[in-house]
């Protein structure tokens, strides 16, 4: 009998099994004889989400109550290997298809089962789908690190647990005076960015409450380079910020992060202008 095919009592026993299905499922004619399909293919212990057999025994039971033939979905259903094969799992995939055979008056002999065995296509298609899932986020990132460093406005991504900096746009190097690798990875407080730490706490009680901030006036100490070999002075920086959190932006991973826009404050403190080009590009 070409094919992975085996035969089953009623009561889900084997009977047989061409050379094709015991190669393979990793099985020995003289040990599946006699015993039941589920004993002889157990769930997967090691996948706490494996319902490989609630399945087959579903598609079974409606083959042997309506006598027609019921065929499957593919389905993973992990192989038991032999402890000569180093135990455990393999994974696989499968799909099946189970046919009733009936005598003349229409009573169920047997059941047989046909499989074949599509685990290579389902991981090729599985890494044609991560492939794809990577260049759309590469592409993401791109598109976004542009825009990023396009804003005229300063912009920092920074964790919301610790104000570790993440990631800071251009504007925010020239406005602020630091360069970008001197602030990635350091925190707002080891840069003593904020003039007044309780406005990061307040700015980030609100994220978590109200998972923005539209506008919210503070300042922020900057540093004015005055040439190579030249010290740099302090100064304050007052601005309007607005705030986003997010759980995901392409290339952080899923961290919980603000993204934080600083609208400038004009000497008379007037901030309409700025605010409204801003606003038109965010909404």
């Amino acid at each position: 009998m070409p094919g992975l095919y085996a035969v089953l009592t009623p009561d889900l026993k084997f009977v047989d099994a061409s050379d094709a299905y015991l190669h393979g499922t990793m099985t020995k004619r003289e040990e599946i004889l006699g015993r039941g399909i589920f004993d002889v293919f157990p769930d997967n212990p090691e996948d706490p989400s494996a319902n490989s057999v609630s399945k087959l025994r579903a598609s079974l039971q409606r083959v042997m109550k309506w006598k027609v033939a019921d065929t499957m979905q593919v389905q993973k259903y992990d192989i038991r290997k032999s402890d000569a094969e180093g135990g455990g799992f393999e994974e696989r995939y499968w799909s099946v298809s189970c046919s009733p055979v009936l005598n003349p008056d229409r009573n169920l002999v047997c059941v047989i089962i046909s499989a074949k065995d599509v685990t290579e296509n389902v991981r090729l298609k599985q890494q044609g789908i991560e492939q794809q899932a990577l260049v759309s986020e590469l592409r993401s990132e791109d598109k976004f690190r542009k825009a990023f460093n396009a804003n005229p406005e300063p912009i920092t991504i920074s964790r919301i647990s610790d104000g570790s900096l993440v990631d800071v746009n251009e504007s925010f190097c020239r406005v602020t005076g630091y360069r970008r690798e001197e602030v990635i990875g350091r925190t707002t407080a080891e840069l003593k960015f904020w003039v007044r730490a309780e406005d990061r706490a307040r700015l980030v009680e609100s994220l978590k409450e109200q998972g923005s901030v539209r506008e919210m006036e503070a300042a922020f100490s900057h540093q004015v380079r005055r040439g190579a070999h030249r010290p740099r002075i302090g100064g304050v920086y007052r601005g309007r910020w607005r705030a986003i959190r997010h759980h995901y932006l392409p290339g952080h991973h899923g961290a919980k992060i603000a993204r934080e826009t600083i609208v400038p404050i004009a000497e008379d403190g007037s901030h309409r202008p700025a605010l409204r080009r801003h606003r038109a590009r965010f909404q």
